[in-house]
């Protein structure tokens, strides 16, 4: 059950739709570019406005052209399923372009449908817009507004015209309140947009066997063990060698952005495939982000030996190729059929748990001066290493610094070595640890 107010943003292709919803987002969420046809799933948000909060949804508009026919039924499913959901419909058009026939069937469909109607005339940037705005007054919406959403002219009072539909609904600003976004990651067609689809009971994301169906970064929200947790479904990231045309290429750098938006990166693998190049490379970026780190084989349906030993050695096979993610868990999954779909989100709510933790500074120094007793560090240029004492100096990711004499420093295999050692004694699987070291300033002899 919905606890916000849905308002959708609907209209024909390239009328300002995505430049909209991100103006109510108050960041670039959804992909703009001059092309039409960008947006294909129903991207939702929390906008807020003077205290109080509701949700906004963007959709695509109809699409044409031969090698979008496959995907242009489920682009509209997705656009009326938001209108039959949504309290109010913000119904978008374009002041450039002037009213067109398909702006008339559309209106004829929402006043079919007996949905509340504001009527946006965008891209009005000047006088001689607003004159040619009157012709819209013809699809017959009493609400009317007008906007420029490139530049933020008009919102003020489209928020008030929203507000006078639906602002008894609207509950107070809760933006401080936790949060747990984890964005899911892979090549395309690993199964991404299946794996949210199946973890929200519902077709929300279009799903396709055609490569790069999802372009823009998908959020949803749901309510997890008592947690919001909020998916990202990003856009298939490919070699940059096959990005192709531009949106790909934006798509490609929203989902990158995405990923270091997330506390916890879902990698995503085909079981069927095995581990490429691609996927190692997208494992890499998530670990020099910082994020915490949860491989997922999907597609285990399709696995000829589906016995505990097939998937023992599915699992090891995985490790092997991602040795620098020894520390990131490795979970076999189906997200057509569902198996270890809840494990999956168990795991990566007690990974993103221990990417915010913080541990005990006399604990880790107890532990501190153990592990370099029973192992001291190599000496570094002819001088012996000592470690004086530690702290955690921050989280998400956990960053421990550890202060040495002056001029030390730690080789990589012993850096390894004590990283693994607080790994173990804090419970930190799954997350990225950084560690730094500094020297601990002389004190001034007295006279």
């Amino acid at each position: 059950m919905r606890q916000l107010p849905l308002v959708a943003i609907v209209g024909r292709p390239n009328v300002g739709k995505s430049r909209l919803f991100n103006r109510f987002c108050g960041y670039r969420k959804a992909l703009v570019h001059d092309r039409p046809g960008l947006t294909r799933d129903r991207q939702y948000a929390t906008a807020r406005w003077e205290g109080k909060q509701f949700e906004v949804v963007d959709t695509g508009g109809l699409l044409g052209g031969d090698e979008e026919r496959i995907l242009e039924k489920g682009i509209g499913d997705q656009a009326f399923a938001a209108i039959d959901e949504a309290r109010l419909v913000l119904f978008v058009v374009d002041a450039r372009a002037g009213l067109t026939p398909l702006d008339e069937e559309l209106g004829a469909v929402l006043r079919r449908r007996r949905k509340q109607v504001i009527l946006v005339v965008n891209k009005v940037d000047g006088p001689g817009q607003e004159a040619s705005a009157t012709e819209f007054h013809r699809l017959g919406f009493d609400q009317v507004s007008l906007t420029s959403a490139e530049h933020g002219l008009g919102f003020d009072e489209l928020h008030e015209r929203i507000f006078s539909f639906i602002g008894d609904l609207c509950p107070a600003d809760t933006e401080g309140e936790e949060n747990v976004q984890l964005a899911i990651v892979g090549r395309p067609n690993a199964g991404k947009s299946t794996l949210v689809n199946r973890i929200l009971g519902e077709d929300r994301v279009l799903v396709s066997s055609i490569p790069g169906t999802t372009r823009d970064a998908v959020d949803v929200s749901i309510a997890f063990r008592g947690r919001q947790v909020t998916l990202v479904d990003t856009a298939g990231i490919r070699k940059k060698a096959r990005i192709g045309d531009a949106e790909e290429k934006l798509s490609v750098s929203m989902a990158i952005k995405q990923i270091e938006r997330s506390a916890v990166v879902i990698l995503l693998l085909d079981a069927t495939k095995g581990i490429g190049a691609q996927d190692a490379a997208i494992a890499g970026h998530a670990a020099r982000s910082g994020r915490g780190v949860i491989v997922a084989v999907n597609k285990w349906d399709l696995v000829a030996d589906r016995s505990h030993r097939g998937a023992r050695e599915l699992v090891q096979q995985m490790k092997d190729r991602l040795r620098f993610l020894d520390y990131a868990p490795v979970l076999v999954i189906s997200a057509l059929d569902g198996t270890r779909v809840v494990k999956l989100l168990d795991q990566a709510l007690a990974i993103e748990e221990r990417w915010r933790a913080r541990v005990s500074t006399s604990r880790l120094n107890s532990l501190l001066e153990k592990w370099t007793t029973e192992k001291p560090p190599p000496r570094h240029r002819g001088r012996a290493v000592k470690v004086y004492y530690g702290t955690q100096v921050a989280s998400g990711p956990p960053v421990f610094k550890l202060f040495v004499n002056s001029g030390a420093r730690f080789y990589f295999s012993y850096e390894r070595y004590l990283v693994n050692r607080i790994r173990e004694a804090f419970d930190f699987e799954g997350v990225p640890i950084r560690l730094v070291t500094a020297e601990r300033k002389q004190r001034r002899a007295r006279r």
